[in-house]
């Protein structure tokens, strides 16, 4: 049996930040008192307001789409392959610190696997992915601002991996569930290793049924 997935997205987005600043001058007037002398007394003007800065909108038309293709090749085996195009905006603290540049990291993604589940209460699936991104956001030293800001690296980015996930039922109320990812990234058409990227990640995760409605989880 064949099954086929697609979908789209159109997405708008648009920001637009503005500053501003309450200024207050503030000196030091020498005032005597009698019998005591002459002391330093803090004299402030009152506040002003000022707009300090109103930056251009910005504004992004992107899209993302997926498509997907799986055969099941018997009731317990599941065969996959799949096509993601994907985005992601700036988010609201990646713009409050943002290169003139930032706009929005677009990226590629290829999947392909197996998923068996050979009884009711063990499952298990292994997927290979593929994954290219151009514009990737990060934080980091912008040469033209001369500060640490938000930016868009100006190579790409190729993170390629696979990934194991273990499902096992040891009881109807209790849940095992664990997961190793081996990954590769690098950077650029060099494939230079990308920093602070670990190559190998694994999750252990139990799932207990405490009772109607309630459930615990152990990671």
């Amino acid at each position: 049996e064949w099954a086929l997935q697609a979908g789209v997205r159109w997405d708008r987005f648009r920001s637009e930040r503005r500053g501003s600043s309450f200024d207050a001058a503030c000196r030091f007037d020498n005032v005597f008192v009698p019998g005591l002398g002459t002391f330093p007394v803090q004299v402030c003007d009152p506040p002003a307001y000022a707009l300090t800065e109103a930056a251009e909108p910005r504004r992004w038309a992107n899209r993302a789409s997926e498509l997907g293709l799986s055969w099941q090749a018997t009731p317990a085996l599941q065969a996959f392959v799949s096509r993601t195009r994907t985005f992601r905006a700036p988010n609201l603290d990646e713009l409050t610190r943002a290169s003139a540049g930032l706009r929005p990291q677009t990226g590629l993604t290829h999947e392909w696997g197996v998923r068996h589940r050979p009884s009711d209460a063990l499952a298990w699936s292994a997927t290979f992915f593929d994954i290219r991104n151009r514009d990737e956001i990060t934080f980091g030293y912008d040469a033209l601002s001369n500060q640490e800001l938000n930016r868009n690296l100006a190579q790409p980015t190729h993170r390629r991996g696979v990934e194991l996930g273990l499902s096992w039922r040891a009881v109807p109320s209790v849940q095992l569930q664990a997961q190793v990812t081996h990954l590769r990234a690098r950077l650029g058409d060099r494939g230079f290793e990308v920093p602070l990227v670990a190559r190998n990640t694994a999750s252990l995760a139990v799932q207990w049924q405490i009772g109607e409605g309630w459930r615990g989880t152990l990671a």
